[in-house]
Order: structure tokens, then C-alpha cells, then sequence
């Protein structure tokens, strides 16, 4: 039961779907049901297995699938990015055997399933597994271990990959079984992955290691890279050396089908389904030094941007995307999707963000709805943001998500 409600949330290929499914969507905080086990907004007694469970924003009990049985007790926590199950059952088996049923479920119903770690004694037994569903990379971490009272519990993490370090630690942080943190196959708060391993599951080298988040103050002193990839962004550099630095800029980062910033180093490729937007792109452009360029499939049309903006927050720059169109002659009527818990469609983290909006546009043939895909990331912590803007006509919303969704996966931003 519990496995195919997981399976169920992650058999559908577009992010929208991921979207209405609830995975991203908060529940509403109605007052909850006693004989579920949720005994308040924060907190859970299994009524047949008397374990307790507290959790603090922003993890949100879904009502809809906590319920209790004669032999089996379940709660469902959802955050912006993840959803948590957290089964109890009657069982004093081998915990590493209740992994690995689940591992099979997964391996047989999901593409490219690969094992990042596992681990087990008789205590308690772990893994974290990768997965793709149709271009979206997806991380799960599960665990097993026996809970006394002839039961054992196992916990599932699952969540797009771009967020599950994230998603995994706050749950570790935040969410207590019997008073200990949830998680004890784990160190406390963290995943046993390097960071990097999230990067891995988007395709990108096991061995990159530049997707680090303190900028140490050792970055002052690294050589100037002549590619221009790792551009300083200080004001107070030698007009000689931004001298080299803007030539070396001003070249163009295309090449074929595959582009590579010649400002910030972020790269995308794309099929031979989308072509380059002759004369679209810009090179460390203006005050914002704004690197962009433009493609094209014959219905959508996506504009990948890089620029000193937003003091480098991936919220504030999907925000501001979304007010820029809505200030554009011939655009109106901006707004921001919701789901049917009307909550909206998109997720306001500080280093990744996205939103799902509406518009009105004018055409030749009178105004056409169109549906806009607003993307942003950190690639310079507090200064530099990289967005990604994908329009597309409603009645052909479905198909045209999903090459932009593909265009999405093949962007790589090392942030620094």
C-alpha cells in the first residue's frame, strides 16, 4: 500500500503533474482528525503502535494520506520540495529486507534507477537511490529499522534531486521520532552523499566539486582563468586585467548546438528540435553584465539569461522576471498558477526557484493565452542569478512543457 502511493506521485513525466500531485503543494492546516493519529498541526501518536512523532515548519501533515489499520499505521509529511511517509507495521524482521522491497518496487517502475548508498545491521538499515521520470532526476532515501512493540517503521524521503540535500536535511533537523531525530541511519541533520551527488543525479561529473556554497575568502586569490569562466565580479580589479577580461568575454559562448556563458560558465545543449534565435544573444551586456541567448522549436521559445541582479536570491529573480513581463508592451494579465489546494505552482528557494505563470499576449491573429515556465539559480552567491524563460501557447501546454522541462535538465550551473 504504502509503496504504491509512492509510486503513484512519481510515474507522471512533467513537473506540472509533480506539481498537482501535491508534492510541492501544502495542505491546509484544518483542524485534524483524532482517530488518524494526528493529535495536533505538529504532532502524531501511531494509535496502534504508540510511537510519537513532532515535526516544525515547514513540514506540513497531509491529512489525506495519514490513516491507521489493525496492523499497519501511516503518516505523510510534505515541504516545498519532498514528501515523507513514515510507515509503522507489525514486524521483527531484518530491516535491510524491508529496503530492499522497496528498492525492487523502485527499480522495476522507474528509469535509470541506480543505488548512491547502502548500509544495514540488525538495527537499523538505510539506502538513497536515484531515478529518472522522464527527464526530472529523482532522489529517495529510505530506511528501516524495529521500533519494540513487535513493529519495525520505514521511512521514505522523496524528492527532485535538486532539492534533496536539502529537503533530506531539514527533515533530519526537524522532525523527532520518540523524542530523537527521525532519521538514525543518517548523521544527524545531513545526507551521507557528498554534495555533490545531486549534481551527479542531473547528469553532470561525480568528481565536480564546484557546486560548494560558502564562498571562502580563498577565491581572492585564485589565478585568473583565461577562458573566462571564472570571471571576478569585483569592482576593484586593474583596468588592464578587465581590459583581458571583456575581450576574452565579448567572444561568443555558441557553438553548434551546445552554449557555454562566457560571463558565468553555466552551459546548456539542446536537440535538434530547438534552434539557436539568430542575433539573440548578449555578452556581458550593460551594467548587469547580462549574458543571454535565445531558442526555438517552431512553438516555444526560451530565453536563458545570466546577470549580476537579485543579490544573487533565485526567489526575488523568479519575481522579478514574472513583474518584468508584466511591464512589456503587448503583455498582460501576468499571473501566477495555483493548484487546486490553491496553493501556487512553483517553489521559492533561495539558490533554486521556478513558478508556472499565465499571460495574455497580442498576435496577428488576436491575443493568444500563453503559459510561461520562469526558472532561476544561484550562480554567484549573493550577486549573480541565471534564468531561464520558457513561453508556450496553452492549447499546446502539455507536449511544449516537456521539451522545456529537457532544456531545464540540460542546463548546468555551477554555482559559486
Amino acid at each position: 500500500m504504502h509503496l504504491r502511493r509512492i509510486g503513484n506521485r512519481f510515474t507522471v513525466g512533467l513537473l506540472l503533474a509533480l506539481l498537482l500531485a501535491g508534492l510541492f503543494a501544502h495542505p491546509s492546516r484544518a483542524a485534524a482528525p483524532r482517530d488518524n493519529g494526528l493529535t495536533s498541526d505538529t504532532s502524531y501518536e501511531s494509535p496502534e503502535f504508540n510511537y510519537e512523532i513532532e515535526w516544525d515548519d515547514p513540514w506540513i501533515a497531509d491529512e489525506s494520506e495519514t490513516e491507521s489499520s489493525r496492523d499497519s499505521d501511516s503518516l505523510t509529511l510534505t515541504s516545498e520540495g519532498a514528501f515523507l511517509s513514515i510507515l509503522g507495521f507489525e514486524y521483527e524482521g531484518d530491516p535491510a529486507e524491508a529496503v530492499a522491497v522497496i528498492i525492487g518496487s523502485l527499480e522495476g517502475n522507474t528509469d535509470d534507477f541506480e543505488i548512491v548508498d547502502e548500509s544495514g545491521d540488525d538495527d537499523v538499515a538505510s539506502a538513497e537511490v536515484v531515478f529518472d521520470l522522464d527527464g526530472t532526476a529523482v532522489s529517495e532515501y529510505i530506511e528501516a529499522r524495529p521500533i519494540g512493540r513487535g513493529a519495525s517503521i520505514v521511512v521514505t524521503l522523496t524528492s527532485p534531486s535538486i532539492f534533496y540535500d536539502d529537503e533530506l536535511g531539514s527533515a533530519g533537523e526537524l522532525i523527532e521520532l520518540d523524542g530523537d531525530s527521525l532519521f538514525t541511519g543518517l548523521d544527524t541533520g545531513g545526507s551521507s552523499r557528498d554534495d555533490d551527488d545531486d549534481t551527479r543525479a542531473r547528469g553532470e561529473d561525480d568528481d565536480d566539486d564546484s557546486r560548494t556554497r560558502d564562498r571562502d575568502d580563498e577565491d581572492e586569490d585564485e589565478d585568473e582563468d583565461t577562458s573566462g569562466r571564472d570571471r571576478e565580479l569585483a569592482v576593484d580589479e586593474d583596468e588592464d586585467e578587465e581590459g583581458d577580461d571583456r575581450q576574452s568575454r565579448n567572444a561568443s559562448g555558441v557553438d553548434g548546438s551546445a552554449y557555454i556563458s562566457p560571463t558565468y560558465g553555466y552551459s546548456l545543449e539542446w536537440t535538434r528540435d530547438w534552434e539557436f534565435i539568430e542575433d539573440s544573444e548578449m555578452v556581458g551586456d550593460g551594467r548587469s553584465d547580462v549574458d543571454e541567448i535565445g531558442v526555438f522549436n517552431g512553438t516555444s521559445a526560451v530565453y536563458v539569461s545570466g546577470r549580476v541582479d537579485y543579490d544573487g536570491d533565485a526567489a526575488s529573480c523568479v519575481e522579478g522576471e514574472a513583474d518584468s513581463l508584466a511591464t512589456t508592451d503587448g503583455i498582460e494579465d501576468v499571473e501566477l498558477l495555483t493548484g487546486d489546494d490553491g496553493e501556487p505552482l512553483g517553489v521559492a528557494g533561495d539558490e533554486f526557484a521556478f513558478g508556472l505563470y499565465s499571460l495574455i499576449s497580442s498576435g496577428g491573429d488576436g491575443p493568444i493565452i500563453q503559459i510561461v515556465y520562469i526558472e532561476c539559480r544561484t550562480v554567484v552567491a549573493d550577486e549573480a542569478v541565471v534564468s531561464m524563460v520558457g513561453a508556450m501557447p496553452l492549447d499546446e501546454f502539455e507536449s511544449e512543457f516537456e521539451s522545456v522541462l529537457a532544456l531545464s535538465d540540460a542546463l548546468v550551473v555551477d554555482a559559486r
